[in-house]
């Protein structure tokens, strides 16, 4: 099928990546990344289910390891069970390099396929940010990857995420790279900023919320982050129009 021809140029072509997306498309409806020598699928398109076994046989050709994250909630609006299980080999973990630190990805049980691979260059904009930060809050924090490469200038690092699959993956992050001056909290990022209000002060704050939130939530997230720092960076990946605030930093 010409799906499966298109599929083997694109891996021919990007297959010397350590990690990254190796095929997406929205027509067809599938996506495929990269972890070392792990391959991770999903696709939300009913015609695919018939191709499965192929999918997975051409992948399994260039990595030992397959992952089959087809989790996604567009797969329920196409009439598509939601699934996720290793297809292929043994491993669903692994360990990537992203600039100067390391980070842990599991692809059966982290976020989409393991991390955030459309965030990776605002992960390293943040060490570019501030020459030194004090004290940096990393709201909605995930395993902590703006954290930790905001660890480079800050003498503190506290990351908030309501996950507790995140934040005892963070720590693994933190003890992988060496990082005592970062600590998780396993908290609701609203209910935290409610909490250190009046106690706590930072020069930066970073908020990367997840897609699915409340405009109200959100927003009331926003207005305490700025009370609380100097500088605030909020990751607006849906492009939402965002109220102007003093220290206010929108990237996309």
């Amino acid at each position: 099928m010409e799906l499966l021809r298109v599929l083997e140029r694109a891996i021919e072509e990007r297959r010397d990546l350590q990690y990254g997306n190796l095929f997406y498309s929205e027509e067809l409806g599938i996506n495929v990344d990269k972890y070392n020598d792990i391959a991770v699928v999903q696709w939300w398109n009913r015609q695919l289910e018939k191709l499965a076994k192929e999918i997975f046989d051409l992948l399994h050709s260039y990595f030992p390891h397959v992952i089959e994250k087809n989790d996604l909630k567009k797969r329920v609006k196409a009439g598509l069970k939601r699934r996720k299980r290793i297809v292929r080999g043994y491993k669903h973990r692994t360990i990537i390099q992203e600039g100067k630190f390391k980070f842990f990805v599991d692809c059966l049980h982290g976020q989409r396929t393991g991390f955030y691979l459309d965030q990776v260059e605002n992960h390293l904009r943040v060490e570019e940010l501030l020459e030194y930060s004090e004290r940096t809050l990393d709201l909605f924090s995930y395993t902590g990857p703006f954290g930790i490469h905001a660890s480079i200038y800050s003498s503190k690092v506290i990351c908030v995420d309501k996950s507790l699959y995140a934040v005892k993956e963070g720590y693994n992050n933190v003890r992988l790279n060496k990082l005592p001056h970062v600590d998780f909290v396993h908290q609701d990022a609203l209910d935290y900023l409610y909490n250190v209000y009046k106690q706590e002060k930072f020069d930066l704050a970073i908020v990367d919320p997840p897609e699915y939130i409340k405009l109200e939530y959100l927003a009331s997230v926003l207005r305490l982050a700025c009370k609380l720092s100097k500088t605030v960076v909020f990751i607006n990946r849906l492009r939402l129009r965002v109220k102007q605030r003093e220290g206010l930093i929108v990237w996309y």
